[in-house]
């Protein structure tokens, strides 16, 4: 089934920026050749940034929207923000972009096909979150992504496969339809940054909701400043995240352990290990190790207190 977008003009794409670059200037520049609605939104970037000015003129006279906050509200907010507008405008789809992903041409109407597909191919699944492969220009490899099991986690790559049913997704090059997120809910605004697409994407499949990836699309894509060591037989992959990302990584990974880690009980061993991996990349690699290190002690002490509901 081909879905003609300009005759259903059925889609809005939020792209979130903070202290945007060139990268990000060249995805807007795409996605306005583009027969979607754009919608931008910024985390308080100052008006000294260059980039960010040039954005905004180029945005001007266009159909698109653009909204930008005083301070950082952190990127849960900024994305329900383009969900709230995607919602007034009547949209049915909607997709997620991070300000340095690279969009490959035909890339939109490619993934509402493969999702159309999907529900055409599985009617008996609801799919939730449809994901792309992507290849991390830092690292040189293709994605991997974690289903969880009762014990543990399994590894998933793409071999021959179209789809794949995974337990997370990266939010960035994502696609979810409104209806969806109004039965789901919103992101988590309280999150602030980290592990918002994990809690999302668990979230989803509480609700019976299928994570889906495919290999149909390819997203060029970068996760921190991730680099690939070696350490006596293990490879360490350090992300370079600031102190404040060390924080909101623990704190909310923690938080999303004890609320989801009953329903599924690979989760703590995926996540543990996760953090042990970003503890050795710090200790190894990264810079600012003591400050890294007690935020992300004080993101495991904070992850008890009442700050969640």
């Amino acid at each position: 089934m081909v879905v003609n977008l300009k005759e259903k003009n059925r889609t809005s794409v939020v792209i979130v920026t903070y202290n945007p670059d060139q990268s990000t200037l060249n995805s807007i520049k795409k996605m306005l050749e583009m027969d979607v609605y754009l919608i931008v939104v910024d985390n308080g970037t100052k008006n000294t940034n260059k980039v960010i000015l040039q954005i905004e003129r180029m945005l001007v006279g266009t159909e698109s929207k653009y909204v930008k906050f005083d301070t950082n509200k952190g990127l849960g907010t900024a994305q329900n923000k383009g969900i709230e507008i995607s919602k007034r405008l009547g949209k049915e789809y909607i997709f997620f972009f991070d300000q340095d992903t690279i969009i490959p041409d035909g890339y939109i109407g490619s993934m509402i096909n493969l999702f159309t597909q999907y529900e055409e191919l599985y009617p008996e699944n609801k799919l939730g979150i449809l994901a792309p492969n992507y290849f991390d220009r830092n690292t040189k490899e293709y994605a991997h992504y974690a289903l969880l099991t009762d014990r543990g986690y399994e590894d998933k790559k793409f071999k021959n496969e179209l789809y794949l049913e995974v337990s997370f997704a990266i939010s960035s090059g994502s696609l979810i339809k409104i209806e969806v997120i109004n039965i789901v809910g919103l992101f988590r605004e309280d999150f602030f940054i980290d592990q918002i697409d994990t809690e999302y994407c668990l979230r989803m499949r509480e609700n019976g909701y299928k994570v889906v990836a495919t290999s149909g699309v390819l997203l060029n894509h970068t996760i921190g400043n991730r680099e690939k060591k070696f350490f006596l037989g293990l490879t360490i992959k350090p992300n370079h995240h600031s102190e404040v990302r060390k924080y909101y990584i623990f704190r909310n990974g923690m938080y999303t352990v004890r609320t989801y880690g009953k329903n599924y009980p690979g989760l703590k061993v995926l996540m543990y290990k996760r953090f042990i991996h970003d503890i050795l990349g710090v200790c190894l690699y990264e810079t600012n190790k003591k400050r890294k290190l007690s935020s992300m002690y004080r993101g495991i002490r904070d992850s008890k207190k009442s700050w969640v509901d």
